[in-house]
């Protein structure tokens, strides 16, 4: 979770805010923004869960944050990271969230962000090669 909020928070100060924001940590929740969208995680467990605020930058997040977990992977885990990425379909109640499989995910049509075959691409190309690649280099691949 830590690395994770590293290389969100370090990923944040290379997009251009429209205003420059602090990324608050409070214990188990940071709240971070990529340029304009922002979103929060939170350690849940062995889970880390991501709240956006915005549908629209959903697939953009995603693919940001994926990526970032597959860094973590190679780069300190040395491949042994094992994760599920997991959706909360907007209609569920947060309070009591469901979570589903990205697979089940993209066969629900109530999930707009990943209706478009090019959404998913993205989301299924955020495994970018990053071994080897220094932290700068990643970073700005990122987009």
């Amino acid at each position: 979770f830590e690395r994770l909020v590293c290389l969100a928070v370090a990923h944040s100060g290379k997009t251009p805010p429209s205003i420059h924001r602090q990324a608050p940590i409070l214990g188990e929740l940071c709240c971070v923004w990529f340029g304009e969208y922002s979103f929060c995680m939170k350690r849940e467990n062995d889970r880390i869960v991501f709240f956006l605020d915005r549908e629209e930058s959903c697939t953009s997040v995603l693919t940001i944050l994926t990526s970032m977990l597959h860094k973590v992977n190679q780069d300190v885990m040395s491949g042994g990271l094992q994760f599920e990425v997991q959706v909360c379909p907007y209609e569920c109640d947060f309070r009591v969230p469901i979570y589903i499989s990205l697979e089940e995910g993209r066969k629900q049509k109530g999930i707009a962000w990943l209706r478009t075959k090019a959404q998913m691409r993205r989301v299924d190309n955020a495994q970018l090669e990053s071994k080897g690649v220094n932290l700068d280099t990643f970073l700005d691949n990122l987009g």
